[in-house]
């Protein structure tokens, strides 16, 4: 992976209640113990831009080695489907991915998951630049990343979090939207949409309640060997725009 430079690094898991963590990377060795959810966090002092691969470890009742980590500049992606388009879609670089041999230039693709509560765990994994994996970086990301490695010289990072034809507004905090005037109308629809909400609770209920239906007829087709229908429409889809 790589870490940002020059700022504190802020590190988080889960352990038993109780369980002593300590985190290893950069010559510093700093520990916490977990409370009672089994929630820990340390925060490591800032490091410089190195190219250098390191172990970070992390220890309590197992022991966990990330290997090949690096410090340099960190960025996010994020967006529609411009920054979404993805090196393979490219013509100019399609034939030349042979050249897209860049070991301090890392991605790690979020993968899409729709949730009506903030998550505390995503998906994905950082992938070195090379022939075999620049394909599928984000276009916008890769050409970004290959001129500033270029300028500065350190380590680029790219967390890829964009997800074509998303509004802004998908993406903000429910309570920035509810500070903002303009956007009441929008704030109406999330908590309409949400199941903390009455309306948003009755219509997940009710997409449930629909979908046991349709399994139980789609059970009796396939036994009697007639075609299905198509499965119910989740009734509690968000439309913003």
């Amino acid at each position: 992976m790589l870490l940002q430079l020059d700022l504190p690094l802020p590190v988080w898991g889960t352990a038993s209640p109780g369980e002593s963590v300590a985190v290893a990377f950069a010559g510093q060795d700093k520990s916490a113990t977990t409370g009672g959810g089994g929630k820990w966090r340390v925060t490591l002092d800032p490091v410089a831009a190195d190219k250098t691969p390191r172990n970070f470890t992390v220890r309590g009742a197992n022991e966990l080695v990330l290997t090949n980590v690096v410090v340099g500049e960190v960025w996010l992606c994020s967006g529609q489907s411009n920054m979404e388009w993805v090196v393979d879609k490219h013509g100019q670089l399609r034939g030349g991915k042979a050249a897209a041999d860049f070991p301090d230039i890392r991605h790690c693709k979020v993968p899409r998951a729709m949730s009506a509560f903030p998550r505390a765990d995503l998906g994905g994994s950082w992938e070195i630049c090379s022939p075999k994996t620049a394909g599928a970086f984000s276009a916008v990301g890769f050409y970004f990343a290959r001129k500033l490695l270029a300028e500065l010289g350190v380590p680029i990072g790219l967390l890829h979090t964009s997800w074509g034809g998303t509004p802004i507004e998908a993406w903000v905090d429910p309570k920035t939207v509810a500070a903002v005037p303009k956007w009441a109308e929008l704030q109406g629809k999330l908590h309409a949409a949400s199941p903390a909400s009455p309306e948003g609770l009755a219509r997940h209920k009710q997409s449930l309640e629909d979908l046991e239906k349709w399994t139980a007829g789609a059970e009796a087709a396939l036994a009697e060997g007639n075609p299905l229908s198509g499965p119910p429409q989740i009734k509690n889809r968000l439309q913003i725009r």
